[in-house]
């Protein structure tokens, strides 16, 4: 049985906060996703961290040559068994519910090609130091979308916030991987 959701983790030198991350990925209360890791030729403990592991959601690749992160984010699509896919950063954690509540949000949207959420910012100790809220609706039309990602920026703020349609990334080409920042943005804009 295919997963309804890969969450993808690019990882480079991502020792600090890996673990807790991906505990964060494996205790979600919904049942049907995948964890699929690439190691961008770490030069810290990362890949002792990921070896490791042993959990059957979890798919581990190590990459032969460093090669960015966009590049990265195509290999991790390229894997992805799943129709929707979900990005995650190794420096942050996902509430309980987080996969749970956005293949509902999918499931009842089958128009939309990628949605982001709430993010919390947290500091060392755990407290939340930052919880943005949106303005704007819930669903927002695709000319609309590009207007507001023009006045606005980049309106998911990183990549952790964001789940797509994997055939949405895969028709808009993938991630630019000549691009060394805002890969993610200029991806989301072409979404």
């Amino acid at each position: 049985v295919h997963p309804k959701m890969s969450v993808l983790l690019p990882v480079y030198n991502g020792e600090a906060y890996l673990r807790e991350c991906i505990t964060s990925v494996l205790e979600q209360t919904a049942d049907s996703f995948e964890l699929i890791v690439a190691d961008d030729r770490s030069t810290d403990r990362s890949k002792e961290i990921l070896d490791s592991l042993s959990d059957p959601r979890i798919r581990v690749f190590y990459k032969e040559a460093n090669s960015g992160l966009f590049d990265t984010l195509n290999f991790l699509v390229a894997q992805a068994s799943a129709p929707v896919v979900r990005f995650l950063c190794q420096d942050d954690l996902l509430y309980p519910d987080c996969i749970r509540t956005e293949l509902d949000f999918f499931a009842s949207h089958p128009e939309i090609g990628m949605a982001y959420c709430r993010v919390r910012e947290v500091d060392r100790e755990g407290r939340v130091v930052v919880c943005e809220q949106f303005d704007e609706p819930e669903v927002v039309e695709s000319g609309m979308s590009l207007q507001m990602f023009y006045y606005y920026g980049c309106l998911p703020g990183n990549l952790s916030p964001v789940s797509a349609r994997r055939e949405a990334i895969l028709s808009a080409g993938g991630f630019n991987a000549r691009l060394a920042v805002a890969g993610d943005y200029e991806m989301w804009v072409r979404i």
